[in-house]
């Protein structure tokens, strides 16, 4: 069966495999195969070389083929809520990717080759097992298993909630055009100063960790308009968060905060409603 299409979404059909069909429409652009029961992804994926959105998400893959590379014009990919435990290092290829979730999956590092996404800018790598340590399953040029992630300096939005981080490493910030990053239930013991060179930073989201204070230069974050605390150790605020003047959402339940300051953050998030 050949079709003339550019977009085709095949959600929630149960399908087991990418119909034949879909791979002989070469001038499809948009593919969306979300909420199936797909294992595997054929090397005739490569066919689709006008690809530019591939969302496979909430599949049951368990590896993506190297034919991915091919798809060199392909700006979104999203693979969340499957098995995945590694990437293909073709898909550094993809130089024109721009959006990777990846969430939901297996992975203990981000692969060496993410340093050539030079244009990635969301990434989402939330509820794996990343860590700051290195395991023995890294291959022998990375040297830990978020390098990679230090010299994606286009990415705006970054997602890495739910890994067992336990820190932020100083290199976070050499990500300066970040605007959003979230990191809650990340096992955080504290916020070092380094985080607050990330000026352009204006939703930040550390719920359900266990730092007991904000960092002093927080108020260099000028931009800072939401900022999420909940269900941390937080029982004070540096006087520099008085200079976030953008700040209209302020969470911090279940926090041992003192009356003057649970009255501020109440006014704080009130102006957001």
């Amino acid at each position: 069966m050949s079709v003339n299409a550019q977009t085709v979404q095949e959600n929630c059909r149960n399908l087991r495999s990418i119909p034949t069909w879909v791979l002989e429409t070469p001038n499809l652009t948009r593919l969306s195969l979300r909420k199936n029961i797909i294992s595997l992804v054929p090397a005739d994926i490569a066919q689709l070389s006008q690809l530019k959105s591939l969302d496979l998400s909430e599949n049951q893959l368990y590896s993506i083929p190297a034919e991915v590379g091919f798809l060199t014009v392909l700006e979104s990919l999203r693979l969340a809520t499957n098995h995945i435990s590694a990437l293909p290092r073709t898909l550094g290829k993809c130089t024109s990717l721009q959006i990777l979730d990846l969430k939901g999956n297996m992975l203990t590092a981000l692969p060496h080759f993410f340093t050539r996404l030079v244009s990635l800018r969301q990434l989402d790598a939330s509820h794996n097992a990343l860590s700051l340590k290195k395991s023995e399953s890294l291959p022998a040029e990375a040297d830990g298993p978020l390098d990679s992630l230090w010299q994606l300096t286009s990415l705006v939005s970054l997602a890495l909630d739910g890994n067992n981080l336990q820190k932020l490493p100083v290199h976070i910030a050499r990500l300066t055009n970040i605007e959003r990053l979230s990191m809650a239930n990340c096992g955080l013991q504290a916020l070092p100063s380094h985080m607050c060179a990330l000026v352009n930073m204006k939703q930040l989201f550390l719920s359900n960790n266990n730092f007991d204070r904000l960092p002093k230069l927080i108020g260099t974050m000028l931009l800072l308009r939401d900022l999420d605390c909940d269900d941390t150790l937080v029982s004070d605020f540096p006087t520099g968060l008085g200079r976030c003047t953008n700040l209209t959402r302020l969470r911090m339940n279940n926090c041992p905060l003192n009356w003057p300051l649970l009255d501020l953050a109440m006014q704080v998030t009130l102006n957001d409603e």
